[in-house]
């Protein structure tokens, strides 16, 4: 039987043992806890002139993202999607200039024809300097979407996502994960984040 202040730190283990994660409905206090690069979520790499900013989405937030305009119907179109994304592994990488004066759409750029080389690269070819490695296997993304910004930032963004198409879900399932890129748009080199899952 728990008695006194016991129930204090009952409860407080309690919540500490489920990560101490907000509901994915209180949206601002959720993006707050996905942001602390504590809850292992995010992983920064700094480079000599930009930073790399790479965040895991939980399936769950993006269902919660499609759902929430229905609200009347929100509960069975979220678990709906949940079930659609139950092999899905996505990512949202931020490439930002250290400087906020600066784009990074025009980092190196000399010519036109390297522009329209950079976002053509990265609108169309993107994925293929990208793989998700999980011990011996690794895949390629099925889905790689640039977010243009229309220079109301210097950063870009690429949503990536990864299907695990193995019978046993091997990467779902797996203890570490390694997003890896090889950066040939911005040529800073190869880049790997690892995540525990």
């Amino acid at each position: 039987m728990i008695k006194g202040n016991n129930w204090v730190i009952f409860f407080a283990l309690v919540f500490f043992a489920c990560g101490g994660r907000p509901g994915v409905k209180d949206e601002k206090a959720y993006m707050k806890w996905l942001d602390d690069p504590k809850n292992g979520h995010v992983k920064k790499e700094e480079g000599e002139d930009l930073t790399f900013i790479v965040k895991r989405i939980p399936n769950e937030l993006l269902a919660h993202q499609e759902a929430k305009n229905t609200p009347h119907q929100y509960n069975a179109i979220k678990d709906s999607l949940l079930k659609r994304f139950d092999r899905d592994i996505t990512f949202l990488l931020t490439i930002a200039p250290k400087d906020a004066s600066k784009n990074v759409m025009f980092r190196d750029i000399t010519t036109l024809p390297d522009f329209k080389k950079r976002v053509n690269d990265l609108n169309f070819n993107f994925g293929q300097y990208l793989k998700l490695q999980a011990d011996s296997l690794e895949i390629a993304p099925v889905l790689v979407s640039f977010e243009n910004m229309y220079e109301i930032s210097g950063q870009r963004s690429v949503l990536i996502r990864f299907l695990d198409e193995t019978d046993d879900k091997h990467f779902i399932n797996a203890s570490h994960l390694t997003l890896v890129w090889v950066d040939e748009v911005f040529w800073t080199g190869g880049h790997r984040f690892i995540y525990i899952n």
